[in-house]
């Protein structure tokens, strides 16, 4: 599948997306199509990371049980305040977390550390020049760049742009992703299944992994398996998207039309014939007019893996970031062998299901021809069975692909 990928990518480009600017409000995932400078230190000035009194840390260094020193309190300061306010020799003051220091002081002393006594604390130990005190620009400093272009963004990031009162930001528009399904047996009228059609499940699947990778689902309907007309939705596809799906009709059976219709189309046209995975290896990609044509299979499991392999790196280049797939998995112990002897020179895919017992999780392989969704239902993730491997025993540790949308522990 790398290979493959790399061959894709070398003939797209993600610049044709465009930009677009809105309010971080509505930014959760989305990608950045401009890194974000510090436009301010933060915090601005010194602050006090805890309830305490502000003093000049010379002030206190005789401190002793025999010899406590007696600071004035000449004011309070609270978070939000802005105050002019200065202490000398032998002043302090009270401020609060997350209130700036008064001039003139260097230290905050907690308040469990002194005692208050007529209108002054009394402290018996020296203070450290600069405890408890947050210096400006300790958080951020101003001129630091904070996130990458290609940066998608989460939670804390917009609770940071936010900080810098970046309120607006430039983003990559969303990939829109034109859907097709393709055969004589599909419809997209439930009503119609009892006239021996098949209701587009495999379509729901595709339009939930393309938004949780960023994309803009388009549904283009079914297109039967007659090459003229699928050559006619793929054209309006690549018209109104920036990438087209299509779902099935990419095998080698005589009404398998989509490679062929999509080498009629444009050039270089078919540019990936088939993967090395199981399932999945049908899975083909098309170049046409410099879009991405992402053929799937129609068997429910190949149509997934095709789509993690390809689907997700695609729109991720489109929407511009780094074209990978997030490998996140978790190690686990095999509750029994896995043995496979076909396509030997493969990557064999085994779904399996999770158990955590303590803190060490168990797999247990989920079996089912390609066609069948209930292996895809009872799975959490999968695992991948290298080119060249036929067994793997059951208490080995192996490492189990997680993939947002999929996988729930």
């Amino acid at each position: 599948p790398d290979e493959a990928l790399k061959r894709v990518l070398s003939k797209i480009s993600p610049e044709n997306i465009g930009v677009e600017e809105i309010y971080i409000h509505n930014a959760f995932g989305r990608v950045l199509a401009e890194d974000i400078v510090a436009n301010m230190n933060i915090p601005p000035g010194d602050m006090a990371h805890f309830d305490g009194y502000a003093v000049r840390h010379r002030d206190t260094l005789n401190a002793s049980l025999e010899n406590r020193i007696s600071l004035k309190i000449i004011d309070k300061i609270f978070a939000g305040e802005e105050r002019n306010v200065e202490i000398k020799s032998g002043e302090t003051c009270y401020v609060a977390t997350g209130a700036y220091l008064p001039k003139g002081a260097d230290t905050i002393v907690p308040i469990e550390h002194v005692r208050v006594k007529n209108g002054t604390i009394l402290l018996h130990r020296p203070a450290k020049k600069g405890d408890h005190v947050i210096k400006i620009g300790e958080d951020i400093k101003s001129g630091e760049i904070l996130l990458r272009k290609g940066h998608a963004l989460r939670a804390q990031d917009l609770c940071l742009l936010a900080t810098l009162k970046r309120l607006k930001i430039k983003v990559y528009k969303k990939p829109r992703v034109a859907i097709i399904s393709i055969g004589d047996e599909l419809s997209d009228n439930p009503e119609e299944t009892s006239t021996g059609k098949t209701f587009i499940s495999n379509f729901f699947l595709v339009v939930e992994l393309v938004r949780k990778n960023g994309g803009e689902p388009v549904n283009l309907g079914v297109a039967p398996d007659d090459i003229d007309k699928i050559k006619r939705l793929v054209m309006k596809g690549l018209e109104v998207a920036d990438m087209v799906i299509t779902i099935g009709g990419i095998s080698v059976g005589e009404k398998d039309y989509v490679c062929k219709a999509a080498n009629s189309l444009g050039s270089p046209g078919t540019v990936v014939r088939g993967l090395k995975v199981k399932p999945g290896r049908q899975t083909s990609v098309a170049i046409i007019n410099g879009k991405p044509v992402l053929m799937l299979p129609g068997l429910i499991q190949s149509t997934f893996i095709g789509f993690i392999y390809m689907g997700i790196p695609l729109l991720k280049f489109l929407s511009g970031q780094r074209p990978e797939v997030d490998h996140v998995f978790v190690k686990a112990v095999l509750k029994e062998d896995v043995e496979i002897h076909e396509y030997k020179p493969f990557k064999r895919i085994v779904f399996v299901d999770l158990e955590r017992k303590g803190n060490q999780y168990f797999a247990k392989p989920i079996y089912g021809i390609s066609a069948f969704k209930s292996t895809l239902v009872k799975s959490k993730g999968f695992i991948t069975m290298p080119g060249g491997i036929e067994l793997l025993k059951k208490g080995s540790e192996v490492e189990v692909h997680l993939f947002s949308g999929f996988s729930y522990l």
